[in-house]
């Protein structure tokens, strides 16, 4: 079982902060992309419209800005899906910064992980059970009124 942790500040000086729990086991770089598609995700949720997003992984941000090949299929699929999330904004910057600046994220992350977690906190926490390139897409049915 790995998890993410994330941070995400607004123009308008709001905290917000997400913890995924991975009850699969994930590799270092599921766990970094899937941290990378949250905020995506959440981003668009949020309505928001130019993303600045910061990573401690070289590689997937590097792989992400073109730097450094993608070679594993696996982790193709997800540079796939990331570049197609990215499509919903008019901008997003993938930056990466050093770990001991991503300090507040690996915390938020122990905290996911935790059942002690305090019950006072304004972490919100997701469970994914398998990974993102393998979810199944759901659809929306209406049934047809007579």
């Amino acid at each position: 079982m790995g998890g993410v942790g994330i941070i995400i500040i607004t123009l308008k000086g709001e905290t917000l902060k997400y913890g995924v729990q991975l009850t699969f086991l994930p590799t270092n770089n599921e766990a970094e992309y899937k941290g990378v598609l949250t905020r995506l995700k959440v981003g668009k949720a949020l309505g928001i419209k130019n993303l600045l997003l910061h990573s401690d992984s070289k590689l997937v941000v590097g792989q992400i800005n073109g730097e450094f090949e993608t070679k594993d299929n696996r982790m193709q699929k997800y540079l796939r899906l990331t570049k197609l999330l990215t499509q919903e904004f008019d901008q997003v910057e993938f930056t990466q910064i050093p770990r001991s600046q991503n300090m507040g994220a690996d915390e938020l992350l122990k905290w996911s992980l935790s059942e002690a977690r305090p019950t006072s906190t304004d972490l919100k926490i997701e469970v994914q059970k398998c990974p993102s390139i393998e979810e199944v897409p759901t659809f929306a049915i209406q049934s047809k009124s007579s």
